[in-house]
């Protein structure tokens, strides 16, 4: 994909966020923040590094981007002397309001600020007339608007993955309406409740086995091996799996072995899966390992899969749900959900890539901190663009974005406003949250929607990705 496929995805969602910085006139700037400053000349001077490698028409694309993100730049650094000017007048006011210039103070700044501009145009009619004719190409503002198509083929292949139909079926969308009331308005509000999934308690990782069952019964598995924390929501929908299909279930949990099993240990054992502990989540992989190899020098046949199904075929499962969530509603601007082992925030990415979207996918990490968990991500999209046989980097080329601000002191560990999230759910809309995944994911929405980082235009879709039993533990 190209430089000119990229722009709308990142310029548009820059816009969204409320990180342009746009001068009305010489007299007025309108300010975000130096922090909306350095994002966005951050996104757009990735972009630029890839300029060489592009055609003639993404040069010219490239030229006006260059242009507005110079204007850019420079509006922030006269707002820079604006904004501590007004500080100084009038302490406390927000920092988003649109402030006057002292004429006395900045008459030098607006006449440099003038100059620049000017000579900034006849810059970028420079290069436009020297890449290409104006008449037969869009100007940024209309690429930016034009939709993107979808990649029909990687879709086609996307849907052709064999699955095992675990309660098949939409899982609904509900607008829960006194939850945004609660919050003061913002956004329209939305949540996707794969909660709701009849298999298992439901959950994301229902739709993971789907596909992954589906492998393991084409290779001829027996058993499945996999592994989690004592109260892992994928071990107990692998558990499930196994007994539907008539397979033997190994599950590896790091931590002690409790004395009464509850939650997803307690379901995990009624459905048959045998439960081996280890002290660390070093010892997962190795442990899983043994027991694999056990089984094989038994005759048996194990098919193993990694911690939450997080692989590429795994978190396809979840790229084929963005193709469902389309055909049930208009796509939002924003899509929050909890993410920890990459492969539904993976998912999530891909198909919003896959289906033309510039909807903004933000995970809410559980225990990774971001720059750890955006790097994993990217590895599972490396890996979907090897399931379906994708150029490199048409989907690991996306943006990824990573909120780690809700762990709090680890993983499985409720925080303040965690334990707010869950209450206000359940006290507002009778919405199930659990304390480990989606609580500080929606922690993560209720911040950002009282933080005013979304605006009232906006549609921002909450993706309930199950786990509720963890209630009961």
């Amino acid at each position: 994909m190209n430089q000119l496929a990229q722009l709308p995805r990142v310029l548009d969602a820059t816009r969204r966020s409320n990180l342009l910085i746009a001068a009305e006139d010489d007299e007025r700037v309108e300010a975000v923040g130096a922090r909306a400053i350095r994002v966005r000349e951050t996104i757009l001077t990735w972009m630029f590094r890839r300029e060489k490698r592009h055609d003639v028409r993404s040069r010219h694309v490239a030229a006006e981007v260059r242009h507005e993100m110079a204007q850019v730049v420079f509006f922030a650094q006269a707002d820079g002397a604006v904004g501590e000017e007004h500080e100084r007048a009038a302490p406390g006011q927000p920092a988003d309001r649109v402030v006057r210039v002292n004429p006395r103070v900045h008459a030098g700044r607006r006449r440099e600020l003038r100059a620049r501009r000017a000579q900034l145009r006849r810059d970028d009619l420079r290069c436009r007339s020297k890449l290409l004719d104006e008449r037969a190409h869009p100007s940024i503002l209309a690429i930016l608007s034009a939709p993107v198509p979808p990649d029909r083929t990687l879709l086609d292949r996307l849907n052709a993955l064999p699955a095992v139909p675990f309660a098949p079926g939409a899982t609904p969308v509900d607008e829960p309406a006194r939850l945004r009331a609660a919050l003061g308005g913002g956004p329209r509000l939305l949540v996707k409740r794969d909660d709701a999934i009849a298999f298992a308690f439901g959950g994301n990782k229902v739709r993971k086995l789907r596909l992954v069952a589906a492998r393991a019964q084409a290779e001829g598995a027996d058993t499945l091996i996999t592994c989690g924390g004592v109260q892992s929501n994928h071990a107990r929908v692998t558990a499930a799996a196994a007994a539907a299909l008539g397979m033997r279930c190994l599950l590896v949990a790091n931590g002690v072995a409790p004395d009464r099993a509850t939650a997803n240990a307690l379901l995990a054992r009624l459905l048959g899966a045998k439960i081996h502990y280890v002290s660390s989540r070093a010892d997962r992989a190795p442990a899983m390992e043994a027991l694999a190899a056990e089984r094989i020098a038994r005759g048996e046949r194990p098919y193993v899969i990694p911690l939450g199904a997080s692989t590429p075929l795994g978190a396809a499962a979840l790229a084929q749900a963005i193709g469902e969530l389309v055909a049930q509603i208009d796509p939002p601007d924003v899509i929050v959900h909890a993410s920890s082992s990459a492969g539904t925030q993976a998912g999530f990415v891909a198909g919003c890539r896959m289906h033309g979207l510039r909807t903004q996918v933000i995970g809410v990490s559980a225990d990774e901190p971001s720059m750890v968990l955006a790097g994993e991500v990217r590895g599972v999209l490396r890996g979907i663009e090897g399931l379906l046989g994708a150029s490199p980097g048409v989907l690991a080329d996306a943006r990824v974005e990573v909120d780690d601000g809700f762990v709090g002191d680890g993983y499985g560990i409720p925080t303040p406003a965690s334990e707010e999230a869950l209450r206000l759910c359940a006290t507002t809309e009778a919405l199930f949250l659990d304390p480990t995944y989606t609580a500080k994911a929606m922690a993560g929405l209720i911040a950002r929607v009282r933080d005013g980082r979304f605006t009232a235009a906006q549609t921002v879709l909450f993706w309930h990705t199950g786990g509720q039993v963890g209630l009961f533990a």
